[in-house]
């Protein structure tokens, strides 16, 4: 069997440990990708998560990143 390689909404809720209210929040406010299947003129539809998309935003969107950013090595 392939690996997953999308996730749902409420997949991604529960990877994240967040409410899925929250997972629509950083949709709406456009601060994590996603792809929608159907739905018509940008509404409805079933919303997807890619992998790779939710890796790639936790990697860029970590505070361990941003904390190494702030307090450069010397």
């Amino acid at each position: 069997m392939a690996e997953k390689t999308v996730m749902s909404i409420d997949e991604v809720s529960v990877f994240l440990g967040v409410s899925r209210p929250t997972v629509y929040n950083l949709i709406n406010k456009q601060k994590l990708p996603f792809v929608r299947l159907g739905g018509k003129d940008g509404k409805g539809g079933r919303l997807l998560i890619t992998l790779n998309a939710l890796l790639k935003w936790l990697d860029e969107n970590s505070s361990a990143n941003t904390a190494a950013e702030e307090c450069p090595e010397e």
